[in-house]
């Protein structure tokens, strides 16, 4: 993801969407989620809107992003 936000970066892009990642890259255990978030969040060059899929169990814990 963050060779992803480092690409849109340098293709001129000014924010990003960061979505949650799927069961199949990880877990979906709440601590796991706030790592991946707050990792990719302070190593980011672009602004971000952290962003979730609910529908599937997916939730932003409380803090992200702010």
């Amino acid at each position: 993801m963050l060779e992803f936000l480092h690409l849109a970066k340098e293709a001129g892009m000014e924010a990003a969407q960061l979505y949650s990642w799927m069961s199949a890259h990880g877990t979906r255990r709440r601590a796991g989620t706030r790592r991946y978030f707050s990792e990719v969040i302070s190593k980011t060059p672009l602004p971000v809107v952290p962003s979730t899929h609910q529908s599937v169990g997916y939730r932003i814990p409380s803090g992200i992003g702010g």
